[in-house]
Order: C-alpha cells, then structure tokens, then sequence
C-alpha cells in the first residue's frame, strides 16, 4: 500500500520517482517504464513550444521596447528590459530568493584582517527590492531600505517622487568611518531626472546629516548636475569647489562613477567618457558618521523626482580603467 501511495505521488505531484524495491512486481516495472518514456516525450514536447512562445514574446517586447526608448520613456523601456531579462532566464527565481553576487573588485591579497578589508554598500534593482547589501571580505549583510512619503521601489526602480524621501538606517558609521580609514571611496550611480525645475540643489543621493553639513552629496541644480564633496582642502559643506558634472537630459538614464584617493584626487566617468573638471585634493580625514539618503535631505526639503536603477559605494577606489567600463551603459 504505501508503494502504491509513492507511487502515486511521482505521477500526481512531480515528486523525484522513489527507487523500486527489489521485490518489486514486472508488472509494476513494466508500467512505470511504459509511463516514464510517454512522460519525457511530453515533457520534451511542451519544452519546444514553451522555447518557442518564449521567442515570440521576447520578440514582441523588443519592439515595444525600442519603440519607447524612441519615445523618450526610459521607465517604459526598463520595464521591458526587465521583462524580457525574466521570461529568458533559464530557470527563472523570484529576486528575494536569488543568491546575489559577491562581488570583491577591491580585495586585497596582502590584508591580513577582516577590518582593514574595504567596505560596499550595493543596491541593484533588478536583485535586492528593498535592501542594501553590506559586503566586507567574506561577510555579507542587508539593511533595510526604508522609503517614506510616495517613494516606493516598484517594476525594476526605485522612484523616487519628490515629497519623501529614502533611508538607509544604521549605516552612519558603517562606510563613512571606512572611508576616513582608508582615505579613498567610489559612487557609482545610475538613474535619470524627471525635470530640470530641481533645485537647492535636489538631493539624489547623499552622505550627509542636513542642508549644511555633508561628506558627499550628488545632487541636481536645474539641468546640472553637481557634486558636493567634503575633504580637508574644501569646507565642511563641501561647496569650495562645488563639482559640475554636466547636464542632464529628462528621462535619460545616465550612469555616473566618481572615485577620490589620497593619491589622485577626484576623478569623474559618465556614459563611457572621463568627466573634466577642476582639482579636488585633500584627505578625508575630517569624515563624519553620516547617514546615506537619496531623493532628499534629514531635517530639510531638498527633494528630487526621478528614477534611480542601481548604485554601489565602496571605500576604496576603483582605478581608471574598470571606473570607465563601470560608467557605460549596457
């Protein structure tokens, strides 16, 4: 009876086959043979039509897809790519669940503690939804990602509406004391603005503890963008220099790396091509515990409105030429 019962639970639920006893009858064996080799030609059958529907969909939202980007909807155009990355996986997983990768472009050999290990805070879209993930070495954490007002991660990005703002707690100490540390950090950063009419300047993300106080702010001042850094050589609200990073365009994902080092300074890529601006020396050395926020500022209203797809912080910095193949857009 409880061979009957297995047996019955391969056919009816998909369970992996139980392995017969030796006892077993020929005309059991002949059976579940005669069943096994009609169940793979089906399954093989339904394979090529599922491949094949596959290939029309795909097909379809490739057209939509480049339709939009014609149109200027990056967010349509996301949504499609996401879509079509999804129905072409192999063996599709629901993001909360899929092992996310670890990446370590920044490892060194020669560190013999986890502590002195550089630090990355990662966010990517289309994996972690509402977290951060910490790496350092070996050891992996998340943080939540706390969204307030109308913000809201949904279809691949988070949006970020201009009348909230989104936190990311208990991290005030974790990358800012890093980074004083080691004297180095990189941002990498991929989003499009929703309008040039932003100002104060708009916060899109931000190291900092209010309007006046920062160790890094990127930020949007009408159709510029700006950057705002903190370091022995400029002023606590790292506005001597304040950076031009070039304008921007609505609705046009841009793709920004910033790297700083002791050694050289700030360097700036953007969409594949090394940004020129004026020298920012200094050691960050005057680093404090800040809070990473993006669409706004603590205690102020310096929102922003756009869409943000990924961005990562490491307190290390990335060397020229993986910075530069980081800042162009697949």
């Amino acid at each position: 009876m409880l061979l009957i019962e297995e047996e019955k639970s391969w056919v009816n639920e998909g369970n992996a086959p139980m392995v017969l006893p030796a006892d077993t009858g020929p005309g059991l064996r002949k059976l579940r043979g005669t069943y096994a080799s009609a169940r793979s030609s089906i399954d093989r059958d339904r394979f090529g039509k599922h491949q094949k529907l596959t290939g029309q969909y795909v097909a379809y939202l490739e057209t939509i897809q480049r339709d939009r980007v014609t149109k200027h909807d990056i967010e349509g155009a996301l949504e499609c790519r996401e879509e079509i990355k999804r129905v072409s996986s192999p063996q599709p997983q629901s993001p909360a669940f899929a092992a996310p990768e670890q990446p370590d472009p920044f490892a060194n050999p020669d560190i013999g503690t986890q502590a002195a290990m550089p630090v990355s805070l990662l966010w990517h879209s289309d994996q972690d939804r509402n977290e951060v993930r910490w790496i350092q070495g070996a050891s992996q954490k998340s943080f939540p990602m706390e969204t307030e007002g109308r913000d809201k991660v949904k279809r691949g990005l988070l949006r970020l509406r201009g009348a909230g703002q989104t936190l990311i707690p208990d991290t005030e100490e974790l990358f800012s004391e890093a980074c004083k540390a080691s004297g180095e950090f990189t941002l990498l950063i991929r989003f499009a603005t929703k309008g040039h009419e932003q100002r104060g300047p708009a916060r899109i993300i931000s190291l900092s503890e209010g309007s006046q106080s920062r160790n890094l702010t990127l930020g949007q001042q009408g159709e510029g963008l700006i950057l705002r850094i903190r370091t022995t050589a400029t002023n606590l609200n790292g506005t001597n220099p304040e950076v031009d990073l070039g304008d921007l365009e609505e609705e046009e994902m841009t793709t920004v790396v910033l790297t700083f080092s002791e050694a050289n300074g700030l360097k700036g890529y953007r969409d594949g091509e090394k940004l020129e601006f004026g020298s920012v020396r200094g050691t960050l050395e005057n680093w404090e515990p800040m809070g990473l926020i993006l669409g706004n500022v603590f205690e102020d209203r310096r929102s922003w409105r756009g869409v943000v797809h990924s961005f990562e912080l490491h307190s290390k910095a990335m060397d020229a030429a993986r910075a530069l193949q980081k800042s162009t857009i697949d």
